[in-house]
């Protein structure tokens, strides 16, 4: 760095002149504002060269310093998109899980399927869950007792095809429907001829009540008959029915 005052060159860094003792900082800090003027007037002859405006130049200018503005909007949408794959796994995994099915629908499933296997704990599961919590506990065989199944499943079942609906469903309480398949049914040890019932042209209604933290048929005895009978209305809704 040379001295203005004397001449002498002095290493880059250095605050005072070795020769004179003349303060060098000075010198160094007006050569910078030279060269950033020097680089000011550079860049408007360049814009003046391209022909804009002040205007112009300004809001370039403004771009060019926020340039995280434009990548704002991708996120949020980025984000968005994440969320609702979430949303949509999530509730494909839950339809996935529970089979699509609410849990009255899968009562009257399952007590059709205990008809048909002559599963009678399954049976008892569905119509009388007392018994059924003494036959899980082994609470019949402690007492000495058996249960016959023949006392319970008076029909040999061939059930397919079965459609439900959902008709109501509270908290406490559900009906459904049984709208489509074939239930074929023997009496046991009888040699009289299958009788057919077809739920499209006769559909049946299951009344149903949450009783032991699961869901019981109530009208069991009208719905495992393998012909058609005639629909029992709750007494709430017999006023609705007859136009009352």
């Amino acid at each position: 760095m040379l001295c203005h005052n004397c001449g002498a060159d002095n290493p880059r860094g250095r605050r005072f002149c070795e020769e004179c003792g003349e303060r060098l900082a000075a010198i160094e800090h007006r050569r910078e504002k030279d060269r950033t003027r020097a680089r000011r007037a550079a860049g408007r002859a360049r814009l003046e060269d391209e022909g804009l405006t002040p205007a112009e130049r300004r809001r370039r200018d403004v771009r060019a310093r926020k340039p995280t503005l434009k990548l704002k909007p991708v996120r949020a949408l980025a984000a968005l998109a994440v969320v609702v794959g979430v949303a949509i796994l999530v509730v494909v995994l839950v339809l996935a899980l529970s089979g699509g099915a609410s849990a009255p629908v899968k009562a009257v499933q399952g007590f059709l399927d205990s008809l048909q296997n002559r599963d009678l704990a399954a049976y008892l599961q569905y119509t009388d869950p007392v018994t059924y919590a003494e036959v899980k506990n082994a609470e019949v065989k402690k007492q000495g007792l058996t249960l016959d199944p023949g006392q319970y499943f008076i029909y040999t079942y061939r059930i397919s095809g079965i459609k439900l609906e959902t008709v109501s469903s509270t908290a406490d309480t559900a009906v459904v429907k049984i709208t489509g398949g074939v239930m074929e049914a023997n009496l046991s040890n009888s040699a009289f001829s299958t009788q057919t019932l077809d739920f499209s042209k006769h559909p049946r209604t299951v009344q149903l009540a949450k009783l032991e933290g699961g869901w019981v048929i109530t009208n069991y005895q009208d719905v495992q008959l393998p012909y058609e009978v005639p629909e029992q209305v709750p007494p709430e809704q017999a006023g609705v029915e007859e136009g009352l």
